[in-house]
């Protein structure tokens, strides 16, 4: 099972312009805009995209899209993964909402993407390792490259079963400093972390420049707190936007 061709995260925002000038100073650039259902704003640094949905409420979710949405759907059901909700329009499927043992909304939307803005730079899983200290590979000048979805998780193996079911591949499990593993399904990568200290997800982001970009987060006013128990001018930092989701930035 594959859940989609086409993907992106969505976050839910109550004020779309203060979101879009803060993600600017982030490197995120503003890619297209619509209306319907709520006014949408997608922005990307070309390495990650993001729908900023203005809805009123603050959620992190992710969003697949697929022309053969009922057909994985039935898979997903047969699973015996529960379908939280789904909308119809005249008698047709529109969208479908499942939930991760993490708590992370995962949307299923019965469209064929065609001609959607595809991120064209590199994720650092896709980055031959010997280019993992060249900063100038990484796309995104002020955070560095995007890593993974962080996800917390209070079963591991349960976690993984989850995703594995809905096609993803496990591609690394570790015990150090504590039971984490990766998952990918060719689009998206999602890190699950069984870390007592982690409470939400949060959008990752490597670097070796990472002080250097810290610091300069810090200049233009940006709250940065200790990740890691490490001060934020190591290079290991927790921003905080103004819905309220999290980035870690951490040295590589």
């Amino acid at each position: 099972m594959k859940l989609g061709t086409y993907s992106h995260l969505t976050i839910g925002t109550a004020n779309a312009d203060e979101s879009i000038a803060f993600y600017h100073q982030l490197g995120f650039e503003l890619i297209g805009a619509g209306e319907s259902p709520n006014p949408f704003f997608l922005i990307s640094d070309d390495g990650l995209l993001i729908l900023l949905n203005q809805e009123g409420e603050n959620y992190l979710a992710l969003n697949y899209y697929s022309g053969e949405m009922e057909e994985k759907l039935a898979e997903i059901e047969q699973a015996g993964i529960p379908v939280i909700h789904k909308m119809e329009h005249e008698g047709m499927l529109n969208m479908a909402v499942i939930g991760s043992p993490e708590g992370l909304m995962i949307g299923l939307v019965n469209l064929e993407p065609e001609g959607h803005y595809i991120p064209g730079s590199p994720r650092l899983i896709d980055l031959a390792q010997e280019d993992w200290q060249n900063p100038e590979k990484y796309p995104n000048k002020h955070l560095g490259i995007f890593g993974e979805i962080s996800l917390p998780t209070t079963d591991l193996q349960t976690s993984l079963n989850f995703w594995e079911t809905l096609g993803f591949k496990t591609t690394g499990v570790y015990n150090d400093p504590y039971p984490w593993a990766i998952v990918y399904d060719g689009i998206n990568v999602i890190g699950l972390h069984q870390a007592a200290s982690m409470k939400s997800p949060a959008i990752t982001y490597f670097s070796p420049n990472q002080p250097e970009n810290v610091k300069a987060l810090i200049e233009l006013g940006l709250d940065l707190k200790v990740a890691m128990g490490k001060s934020p001018e190591s290079g290991n930092a927790v921003l905080t936007t103004p819905e309220g989701q999290r980035f870690f930035l951490f040295k590589m």
